[in-house]
């Protein structure tokens, strides 16, 4: 029925799959991993560098040149092979020193263990402890949060209201 929209919580990297075998009608992810899916861009997150404060890390004027990090390991997650930090560190030819783990959780605790470090978006901040430093890039990384629909041509009506509604909404 076209009454109700059923909300669900995964991992970015899997939004994109499950909106293309029709098992959701819409997806909100990093944009990066629409693939040929139809796309709404919504807003913009910044994508900071967060370190083991027992590395001492103290930058100049508060941001990390990632180019200081490319001897150190870095810690991400697997299912987000595209995720906008891991491919500036990619491009730096950092895969040699590439930590992999489950979940975000694992990051945060591996970080505060000094087994690396991770680029990860803002809402990672709450996680931080007195063990943890977050800081921003230098030049700056951002990632594009937006809806994700097989065509917007088809989408039910009420799925159609709930994207304009998101349109709408100020982030």
């Amino acid at each position: 029925p076209d009454s109700y929209l059923d909300l669900q919580v995964c991992r970015g990297a899997e939004v994109p799959v499950l909106v293309q075998e029709r098992q959701i009608d819409i997806g909100i992810a990093d944009i990066i991993h629409a693939g040929n899916l139809d796309c709404i861009p919504l807003w913009q997150e910044q994508i900071y560098v967060v370190v083991p404060t027992a590395w001492g890390l103290d930058p100049p004027g508060g941001t990390v040149d990632l180019d200081t990090l490319l001897d150190r390991p870095m810690i991400y997650l697997p299912k987000s092979p595209k995720n906008a930090g891991i491919m500036v560190m990619k491009e730096k030819s950092v895969q040699k020193n590439l930590l992999i783990t489950s979940d975000g959780d694992t990051i945060m605790s591996m970080i505060e263990a000094g087994l690396g470090f991770a680029l990860l978006s803002k809402r990672y901040i709450v996680a931080c402890t007195e063990h943890i430093r977050m800081y921003p890039t230098s030049p700056p990384i951002f990632r594009t949060i937006g809806v994700m629909v097989n065509s917007l041509k088809s989408l039910r009506p009420l799925a159609k209201k709930f994207v304009v509604m998101l349109q709408e909404y100020e982030m």
